[in-house]
């Protein structure tokens, strides 16, 4: 049996939950259910652990140490229990490493094209804020203004109170934050907006600085695709770049 199958079929299931995150920001259990049994049996029978360049039991302790630290990280809030859910379906496919040529553990693999994936939406939002600022973000300090141009956008509150889709307000009555609730729909975000513009401490056409709730299952599912695709060749290279500067630094110079 080709123990790629599961990774196929993993794959393939990330990208239907991804349909379900865009639209609601929610998964169905029993459709994550569905996908994880599917990857299970197709494991099963195609055995990827097999797959192990190093010992197995380090794949297998280092991508569960990776999962249990999301786990912990969706129990402070920070991260969906749908995200935790789609790297568990990632570790079931794929155990060890995310293909034959890598080296690296699956989860480290998917959670730094994640990482860099997040990025570069960061860098683009700060390059179209600097493109189409014309006033700084209303934050107390320098470093909150620069996060604030990195990962929010300024937005009418009207458009909010009436239409705010997935943006969530971080400035808004003189408060500063630089999270939300990621269990807030729109609705909720609706309804805390039109209550600040009947207390009058903000105006339906003043601007207020909102972040855009990401779906994280369709990243979680490009970031498993690139990494069954190109491996982890892009980090060891980028590792390589950084060890044989570091090496060269520390090596004395002939004169």
């Amino acid at each position: 049996m080709n123990p790629e199958l599961p990774a196929v079929v993993a794959a393939t299931g990330l990208w239907l939950l991804s349909i379900e995150d865009i639209r609601s920001r929610e998964l169905s259990e029993k459709h994550v259910a569905a996908i994880a049994a599917a990857v299970a049996a197709a494991s099963a029978l195609a055995a990827p652990w097999r797959i192990s360049p190093l010992p197995l039991k380090a794949y297998l302790v280092v991508n569960a140490i990776l999962l249990l630290a999301v786990s912990l990280t969706a129990l402070l809030g920070m991260l969906g229990w749908g995200d935790v859910a789609a790297l568990a379906i990632m570790f079931i496919a794929t155990p060890t490493v995310p293909n034959s040529s890598s080296v690296l553990p699956t989860l480290l693999v998917v959670l730094a094209y994640y990482i860099g994936l997040m990025l570069l939406y960061i860098a683009f939002n700060l390059v179209t804020n600097l493109a189409r600022l014309r006033e700084l973000p209303p934050a107390s300090t320098r470093a909150k203004k620069l996060l604030y141009m990195m990962i929010a956008r300024p937005i009418e509150a009207k458009r909010l109170a009436n239409n705010p889709g997935w943006w969530y307000p971080l400035s808004l009555c003189g408060k500063e934050k630089l999270s939300f609730n990621i269990y807030m729909n729109p609705p909720d975000v609706a309804r805390t907006v039109q209550k600040a513009i009947r207390k009058g401490c903000v105006k339906p056409g003043e601007k207020v600085w909102a972040t855009y709730g990401i779906p994280a299952i369709p990243l979680l599912a490009a970031s498993y695709t690139l990494a069954l695709v190109a491996g982890d060749k892009v980090i060891t290279t980028l590792l390589g770049i950084h060890i044989a500067k570091a090496l060269t630094q520390n090596i004395p110079q002939q004169r």
